[in-house]
């Protein structure tokens, strides 16, 4: 397949768009794919599916459908090998358009495309090194917040009985209102005695400290490392985190038991007024995306392909309506993110 680009234009954002053309005899090659592919997929009176001679299919469906058909054939091929050759870094699939389709002449079109931007990145290994050294083991459990969280859970309880029982909140909060912290409450909360129950509360908040020092922790490495990265963030990115952020929203909101039309109503907020608030946390986000692929790139990090099908298969399982290649994307970049992280908590 030969081709002929004669503009090739670099746009914002990572944004490139490239004009070119194919000889028509290129694109010809292609005709006969076009007349079986037609003659499999349609039924003609009078004739064996697949067996309809080439012009009674022309003279019934017209010539120029299967000249259509052949072109973007052709121009599937010449994209495929312009981004082969010119070694275009895709993020998403072309834009194509045809913008010549006239027999004996050249078959000219247009593609635009979003490109993987350049990522600069500073010493993140420093800069990990750095934050590491100063990460500390989240605060001991002592007994008075055990003894703190077990009056919330008590305080809870009686004020959620004086609402069933519609009596006064205030009044069933007091302390001395509250059930006893006693061998029966113990038996409520799923605990043998005073004592386990309290060992369980300890575990709770143990795990709760190291869940948010992690979480904090992974921040401050992001947000480090991104403040010390040079890229462009592409739109197409952005809009992408921007429907994953409204998507988690609206599934929260339903747990509630809340319809997101009403929550809008009630914040008199309209779709593109939330969208507008979660965009820079948006960019934010597509940007570490960036940042995280560069480096898995740089240290040559890869899931376990097995792991990458085990925990797809388990995803469209639980989700019928997932695609599973995406499924599988999914789950690649998760693996991948959490294998860079690691990676970069590990340096000391």
């Amino acid at each position: 397949m030969s081709y002929t680009i004669s503009k090739n234009t670099k746009l914002p954002a990572s944004e490139i768009e490239i004009e070119a053309e194919i000889p028509w005899a290129d694109a010809e090659v292609f005709h006969d794919e076009s007349v079986k592919d037609l003659n499999e997929s349609v039924e003609v009176p009078g004739f064996r599916k697949g067996k309809v001679p080439a012009d009674v299919l022309k003279k019934r469906f017209g010539e120029n459908s299967i000249t259509e058909d052949m072109a973007e054939r052709a121009v599937s091929k010449a994209i495929s090998d312009i981004i082969l050759n010119e070694k275009l870094n895709i993020l998403t699939r072309p834009n194509v358009q045809i913008t010549q389709l006239a027999p004996n002449n050249p078959v000219k079109f247009k593609i635009k495309a979003v490109l993987i931007p350049e990522v600069t990145l500073p010493d993140y290994k420093k800069i990990a090194k750095e934050i590491n050294s100063k990460r500390q083991a989240p605060a001991p459990v002592t007994e008075k917040d055990v003894d703190e969280m077990l009056l919330k859970v008590r305080t809870n309880m009686s004020v959620q009985k004086a609402q069933t029982e519609k009596t006064d909140v205030k009044e069933a909060s007091k302390p001395e209102n509250l059930p006893p912290l006693d061998e029966n409450l113990a038996k409520t909360l799923g605990s043998e005695s005073v004592e386990k129950l309290k060992e369980t509360v300890k575990i709770n908040i143990e795990a709760e400290r190291r869940q948010e020092e992690y979480e904090k922790h992974r921040i401050k490495l992001s947000e480090k490392i991104i403040e010390g990265t040079k890229t462009e963030t592409p739109e197409v990115l952005i809009e992408s985190e921007l429907n994953r952020i409204e998507a988690q929203f609206k599934d929260n909101v339903t747990r509630f038991g809340l319809k997101f039309e009403d929550y809008l109503t009630h914040a008199k907020k309209t779709l593109e007024d939330v969208r507008k608030e979660w965009r820079p946390d948006a960019e934010k986000r597509a940007k570490l995306q960036l940042v995280l692929n560069k480096i898995a790139e740089i240290e040559k990090i890869q899931p376990d392909p097995q792991q990458v099908e085990i925990e797809a298969k388990h995803l469209t399982e639980h989700y019928k309506d997932a695609d599973p290649e995406r499924a599988k994307i999914y789950v690649e970049t998760v693996l991948i993110n959490e294998a860079v992280y690691q990676m970069l908590e590990g340096i000391k």
